[in-house]
């Protein structure tokens, strides 16, 4: 059992229990190393996630028929998908001798499970889409255990909401995994479930944009940059090698008046964002270029919402500062040799555009100049 944190009051601790692959299909050991698209990530926050899923059977979503039922069925397609992914049960790890940690597999290794049922009333307002405490969520979220010498890679926590439904925790290592391989392997745990009971459910069998491309030896770096990025992290900490996450890159809980809400644009929405932005390219006193092809969903839903910050902090009293746009771009079809798409591990990078208050103020004029400055970076 895992020495982990209770779940608060409204939360009854129900199991915590450790989800290993099949003997039969994992007895070997497995290491493999990180590349500087993994490095890069060393010493952040894990990444985390909760995935809400509503039970139309009230009877699946007593605690009796659940804990009888459907947790058994999670953890036995859990422990198949780990077969499939046995990166996921192992450990970060950095030995004596080596330069840049690795990640190692060894038989017995296992995730860490919590398995817990939630006494408030929280299903509905935590899985809409309107203003909550943000501090709300982290009752469901489960606790990554990362110290000196080790890290976990992943921690799941399944939480039931009696008549209601069920969510799915999920903290995982950033060192090891990018978003699109946690939810290649979220996908795969799903497929797999949903196989249960069948006549094809007897190894985990999966379809080939689930099965995860583990080779790392695809990934070239002839400049050692993943040791100098491990050097960067280690002069950072004391010049220990050491796996603690960096004190600066992991949130804290203390600031009790954040609100989370979900907003959504519609494909009208998106249409008129873009037909604003070439207006605005348009006019005559526009010195700005944007060819349409690169006026993507992802630019002006980005620029958008940067506008709507900037408005909603009241930073429009502050022209002369500076913001700065961060987004990560996966860069799995843009290296030569491309990489498959169901490549397992990091393959992103972080990119930022600066920006100017002053020139985000006005509604229409600032999506444009930021959607242009955003263009500037992905070219």
């Amino acid at each position: 059992m895992d020495s982990l944190p209770p779940p608060p009051s409204a939360t009854r601790l129900v199991e915590i229990c450790r989800v290993t692959p099949p003997p039969e299909y994992s007895s070997t050991e497995i290491s493999l190393p990180l590349t500087f698209f993994d490095t890069i990530w060393l010493k952040f926050h894990p990444v985390e996630r909760i995935f809400f899923y509503r039970l139309s059977s009230s009877a699946t979503s007593s605690p009796s028929e659940f804990h009888a039922a459907v947790v058994p069925r999670l953890k036995r397609s859990l422990s198949l998908a780990l077969h499939r992914f046995l990166p996921l049960a192992g450990n970060l790890t950095w030995p004596a001798d080596a330069d840049v940690p690795l990640i190692l597999y060894s038989p017995g290794d296992g995730v860490s499970l919590t398995i817990a049922e939630s006494a408030a009333d929280e299903f509905d307002p935590l899985a809409g889409d309107g203003p909550r405490d943000a501090i709300l969520s982290r009752a469901y979220l489960p606790k990554l255990c990362v110290s000196k010498s080790n890290g976990a890679v992943l921690a799941l926590q399944i939480t039931l909401f009696p008549s209601k439904g069920f969510c799915i925790g999920v903290a995982a290592h950033h060192a090891v995994l990018d978003g699109k391989s946690t939810v290649m392997f979220l996908k795969a745990w799903a497929h797999i479930s949903s196989k249960l009971g069948s006549c094809d459910d007897g190894d985990g069998s999966l379809t080939e944009e689930l099965t995860p491309f583990l080779d790392r030896t695809v990934v070239k770096d002839p400049e050692g940059i993943a040791l100098e990025d491990v050097q960067a992290w280690m002069c950072l900490c004391g010049g220990q090698k050491s796996l603690e996450l960096w004190p600066e890159a992991v949130p804290t809980d203390s600031e009790s008046n954040q609100v989370r809400a979900t907003f959504k644009l519609s494909k009208q929405d998106i249409l008129r964002l873009k037909q604003s932005v070439m207006l605005q390219l348009e006019s005559n006193d526009s010195k700005l270029e944007i060819r349409p092809r690169n006026l993507s969903t992802f630019v002006v839903t980005s620029t958008y919402a940067l506008v709507c910050m900037v408005k909603a902090k009241g930073l429009v009293l502050e022209e002369d500062k500076k913001a700065l746009l961060i987004f990560s771009a996966d860069c799995r079809s843009r290296l030569e040799p491309p990489l498959p798409s169901n490549y397992f591990g990091n393959c992103v990078m972080p990119f930022n555009a600066d920006l100017t208050i002053g020139n985000l103020i006005d509604h229409e004029a600032g999506i444009t100049y930021a959607a242009h400055k955003l263009v500037e970076v992905r070219t």
